[in-house]
């Protein structure tokens, strides 16, 4: 019901098939009819009592009335009018032989079969042209749906590549911010560095300058100390010393001595001998004799200078 009224064009070819069918049905019957007739005519037949009633129409005949006297006396002046010739009986067909009507009954059993075929062939077209009309339109519909599957995947695929593009666009304008602001840091980190490193360069430098300074005073006073403990240290070998007989003044010697903190002696041997044994001897002797040598508190000084110290001592009396 639903595909009769999707086409109308099926709905108006039912009723036409039938009319079609029903017009080839009577032309059939009317033209087996003139068959018959035709075979009665040409081949005479014997008559006999026919097996079935037949029926005639006769027209029905009215009863005279009495005349109107206006109506007589008006007749009466017309001349009465001729009578019609009646007209002859038509001839009532033969009836058909068993034969005729054997071959008619197998005639019209074939045209009934065939016309059963036409139909049922014309029924099986219409089935076909109409299961041809449903599969173009799944086909159709199919189609459709494909298409519109296609233009909405197409539309799917245009959006997410839109949307993958904005992605990426808005990761590459952050990573690109990322790295200006890392740059941006890094410059500012170096710019500390550099302020941090000018600064402790600043103060490394002044700490050196204060360092040396403090070490030029410090040499100062240690030099001070050593020159004044290294005359005492002379003084007291020169007060300790027995000058031999017949020494020549111009004779000089090193000697080196190692002391400890106390001032105590470890050891004191010739360096630079003056070539006579009895002078080096002397001075050994007297440097020996000393118990404690005067010596600077300041540990500093004591080891830079007078841990092992050497000096020259002449026979003049004097030390140098």
């Amino acid at each position: 019901m639903a595909d009769n009224l999707r086409d109308p064009v099926k709905q108006e070819s039912k009723p036409r098939a039938w009319k079609s069918l029903g017009l080839s049905v009577g032309l059939h019957v009317i033209l087996l009819g003139l068959f018959f007739v035709g075979w009665h005519w040409t081949t005479p037949t014997p008559e006999k009592e026919p097996n079935f009633i037949t029926a005639r129409l006769v027209q029905e005949q009215r009863l005279p009335t009495a005349p109107h006297p206006v109506k007589q006396e008006a007749q009466a002046a017309t001349p009465p009018a001729p009578k019609a010739k009646p007209k002859p009986e038509p001839k009532k067909p033969p009836e058909p032989t068993p034969q005729q009507k054997a071959l008619a009954e197998k005639k019209a059993a074939e045209e009934a079969a065939r016309q059963k075929a036409i139909a049922l062939q014309q029924a099986k077209e219409k089935k076909a042209e109409e299961e041809k009309r449903k599969q173009d339109a799944e086909r159709k519909k199919r189609e459709e749906a494909k298409r519109k599957a296609e233009a909405a995947e197409k539309q799917r695929l245009a959006e997410a590549r839109k949307k993958k593009e904005e992605e990426e666009k808005r990761q590459e304008e952050a990573k690109r911010k990322e790295q200006e602001q890392r740059l941006q840091n890094l410059v500012q980190q170096a710019q500390e560095a550099q302020k941090k490193r000018q600064a402790e360069e600043a103060l490394k430098a002044e700490q050196e300058r204060q360092r040396a300074a403090a070490a030029k005073a410090q040499q100062a006073r240690a030099l001070t100390e050593r020159d004044k403990y290294i005359l005492l240290i002379k003084q007291r070998v020169t007060d300790h010393w027995f000058r031999p007989p017949s020494t020549d003044s111009n004779l000089s010697t090193v000697v080196t001595i190692r002391l400890l903190p106390t001032g105590e002696l470890i050891s004191a041997t010739i360096k630079d001998s003056s070539g006579n044994a009895a002078f080096d001897n002397s001075v050994l002797s007297a440097i020996r004799s000393i118990s404690r040598f005067p010596v600077p508190d300041d540990p500093t000084v004591f080891n830079e200078y007078f841990r092992q110290l050497s000096f020259q001592f002449s026979p003049q009396g004097s030390p140098q």
